[in-house]
Parts: structure tokens; C-alpha cells; sequence
């Protein structure tokens, strides 16, 4: 899931292939497909790291991904930010609050107004952040569509259709079966 985040997140960045080099971590090996985007989030503050491990085939919480995405586009959190009040009742985390705060403001993020939980521990799907990185880098998705896609698990009429469409599209990663 890493993989798949740090090529979606960073794909956007890198216009252009970079020749293989050595990664800061012990398991992304020279020459790894995703060693440039993950160097790239390293080398510009998007990723924090003190480890020499990148793990990428773990998962990655809506905390670190909505961090990683904001960063990519330049936020880092002023000193009133920091200070502003949890706009969810379960983030306590005062270093990822901002970001989640920032994700509500540009609309990234959406939550009840009752009782809301930005569920930062939750796992981020493919869909949720093909959908939360189209909208913040402002690539437009179909809201309808005729296309076939090849996977038999996206309908048509599945609300995250024009996501996994415009993946396709764009090519920004590719499923390794007939799933999506």
C-alpha cells in the first residue's frame, strides 16, 4: 500500500524519470520503481523518517497520507494552526492535527457534524486516496461514464468509478490482476 501511495502521491511531482540510486532505507532496493518517488518525499520533508526502513508493502493510516499529501503541496502548519482547536473528537495528536484541520478547510476531508471522527488510524483505501489526491491537485473526474475497465470488481455505477477511470487514465499505478 506504500508503493501504491508514494507512486499516486508523487507521480503528480515527477514529470520526468529519474536514473536509479541508492534509498536512504535498507528495504527499498536500488532500482526499485518507487525508490525516486520515495527519495523525492524524503529529500522534501514530505515524508518524516528517523528509521532506515521504509516498509513499503504496509499499510498507511488516513494520518500519515493526509501529512504526506499537504506536505506535497507545501503546507506545513503556521503557529495559529498548530494552535486551532481538534475539529474532530479523536484526533489528540497534536502534530497531525493541522493537517486534518487543513484537509476540512480545502475540503479534502469531510465529516459528520455530529460526533465527527476523522478515523486517523484507519487504513486509506486506493479509491479514497486516488479520490482525496485528484481533488486537492485539482484533476478533474468524470461523473459519468461509459467506459468498460477491465477489473471485475469496479461496476459501473460504483460511486468510485470515475476514480479507478481516471487512474486507468493517467496510469498512475497498475492492479497486478483482474481486481482492482
Amino acid at each position: 500500500m506504500k508503493k501504491f501511495l508514494s507512486h499516486s502521491l508523487f507521480l503528480l511531482l515527477l514529470l520526468s524519470p529519474f536514473e536509479a540510486f541508492a534509498t536512504t532505507f535498507q528495504d527499498v532496493p536500488t532500482g526499485d520503481p518507487s525508490s525516486a518517488a520515495i527519495e523525492f518525499a524524503v529529500e522534501n520533508n514530505i515524508i518524516d523518517t528517523g528509521k532506515t526502513t521504509f516498509s513499503p508493502d504496509n499499510t498507511v493510516s488516513r494520518a500519515d497520507f493526509f501529512v504526506w499529501t499537504l506536505r506535497s503541496l507545501g503546507f506545513e502548519p503556521n503557529d495559529n494552526e498548530k494552535k486551532e482547536k481538534s475539529r474532530c473528537t479523536d484526533i489528540t495528536d497534536k502534530e497531525i492535527l493541522p493537517y486534518f484541520n487543513k484537509a476540512m478547510k480545502l475540503g479534502a476531508l469531510q465529516v459528520a457534524t455530529k460526533n465527527p471522527r476523522c478515523l486517523a488510524k484507519k487504513t486509506v483505501s486506493k479509491v479514497e486516496a486516488l479520490r482525496t489526491v485528484f481533488f486537492l491537485y485539482g484533476i478533474p473526474t468524470p461523473r459519468f461514464s461509459d467506459t468498460q475497465l477491465p477489473y471485475i470488481d469496479v461496476d459501473s455505477d460504483a460511486w468510485f468509478f470515475p476514480f479507478v477511470e481516471k487512474n486507468v487514465e493517467l496510469n498512475f499505478v497498475e492492479p497486478e490482476s483482474s481486481t482492482y
